[in-house]
C-alpha cells in the first residue's frame, strides 16, 4: 500500500489518468449491466480504448479543478465568506470543496464528457441533457412567475399600510388586515416619519375611505381636500 501512496504523491497526474481510465471505464460496463440486466461487455475494441482515453482527459481536469477549488474554497474562508470551521474540520472540509467543485466544473465536465462520447459514436445523443435543461427551464420560469405575484402582492400589502398609517389606523388592526408583521408596519411608521420630517411639513395626499370587509381594504380615492 506504501508504494501507491508514493507514487500517488509523486506521479499525481499519471496515477489518476491511469485510476480514471480503468475505474471510469468499467463504471460505465457496470451501468450497462444494470439498465440491461445481463452481464457482457458493451462496447467493441475501438470504444473501449477511446472510453479510457476520454477517461484519461476527464482525470486531467478533475485534477486540476480539485486542486483549484482548494484555493477558490481557502480564499472564501480569508473573505469571511465561509465559517472558519470549513478550514478546521476535515469532513466539513472536503465537503464544502466537493459541493463548490461539482456545483460549478460538474456541469462543465457533464457536458464535456458526452461531446467526447459523442465523437466515437458518430452521433449526437444529448438524451437526458435536453430533458434535464427542459425541466429546469421550467422550473424556473414557474418559480420566477410565483415570486413575481409574490412580491406584487407584497407591494400591495405595504401600500396598502402606508395609507393606512396615515388615516392613523393601529398597527394591530393594520397588521390583520395586510398580514405584515408588526415589525415590518412600524418600520414603515418610521419612514413616513422620517419623510415628514425631511419635508417640514404634512405632505398633502389625496383622501381614501377606508372600509374592512373580510380583513381587506377597499380603497375609494375621494376628490383632492
Amino acid at each position: 500500500m506504501n508504494w501507491y501512496i508514493s507514487a500517488v504523491s509523486a506521479h499525481p497526474i499519471y496515477m489518476a489518468i491511469i485510476q480514471f481510465a480503468i475505474l471510469g471505464t468499467f463504471g460505465e460496463v457496470v451501468s450497462k449491466w444494470i439498465v440491461n440486466n445481463k452481464i457482457y461487455w458493451p462496447f467493441t475494441v475501438k470504444e473501449t480504448i477511446w472510453k479510457m482515453i476520454v477517461w484519461s482527459i476527464l482525470a486531467v481536469a478533475i485534477k486540476y479543478a480539485f486542486a483549484g477549488f482548494k484555493g477558490y474554497v481557502q480564499a472564501l474562508v480569508e473573505h469571511n465568506l465561509l465559517p472558519q470551521a470549513v478550514t478546521t474540520n476535515k469532513f466539513l472540509k472536503a465537503f464544502t470543496l466537493s459541493t463548490f467543485t461539482n456545483l460549478q466544473f460538474g456541469i462543465f465536465m457533464v457536458v464535456f464528457h458526452r461531446v467526447l462520447d459523442n465523437v466515437i459514436v458518430k452521433v449526437k445523443n444529448w438524451k437526458g441533457l435536453e430533458k434535464g435543461i427542459e425541466v429546469g427551464m421550467q422550473e424556473g420560469l414557474e418559480k420566477g412567475k410565483e415570486e413575481g405575484m409574490q412580491e406584487g402582492e407584497k407591494k400591495k400589502q405595504i401600500e396598502i399600510a402606508k395609507i393606512s398609517l396615515k388615516q392613523g389606523l393601529n398597527i394591530e388592526t393594520i397588521s390583520i388586515i395586510t398580514g405584515l408583521t408588526k415589525e415590518e408596519i412600524e418600520e414603515l411608521q418610521r419612514e413616513i416619519e422620517n419623510l415628514k420630517k425631511q419635508q417640514g411639513q404634512i405632505p398633502r395626499n389625496r383622501s381614501v375611505v377606508i372600509k374592512k370587509e373580510n380583513y381587506q381594504l377597499i380603497l375609494v380615492p375621494t376628490k383632492e381636500d
